[in-house]
């Protein structure tokens, strides 16, 4: 095996456990929801478990039908136009601004 296609094999699986993380990343952040519903959503919005049962099972049946729709829209696509394409841009009024510069340097305040 030559020197260029070994790290292209590598550059794939690196790829690949990041979209894996990624992954991951994100559907433990929807399982987060669940953690925080007794102490902060039930008294903030008066939900029962009927309430929240009905709401966490149509997003998740609303997401799994576009994630059916978004898998084929991205075969029609091609990967390399669409994945860039789903990450969100952020308008510029939103960007972080500059910080401004410290009249004390940080090495003086020890």
């Amino acid at each position: 095996m030559s020197t260029q296609s070994k790290l292209m094999s590598n550059w794939r699986w690196w790829i690949c456990s990041l979209l894996f993380v990624a992954t991951t990343v994100n559907y433990l952040d929807r399982q987060v929801l669940s953690l925080t519903y007794e102490e902060f959503i039930k008294p903030e919005f008066h939900w029962t478990d009927a309430h929240y049962g009905t709401i966490t099972s149509f997003f998740s049946i609303f997401y799994a039908i576009c994630c059916l729709f978004a898998g084929k829209f991205i075969d029609w696509m091609g990967t390399k136009k669409g994945y860039p394409g789903s990450i969100p841009r952020t308008p510029p009024d939103q960007l972080p601004r500059k910080r401004r510069k410290r009249s004390v340097p940080p090495s003086s305040c020890r």
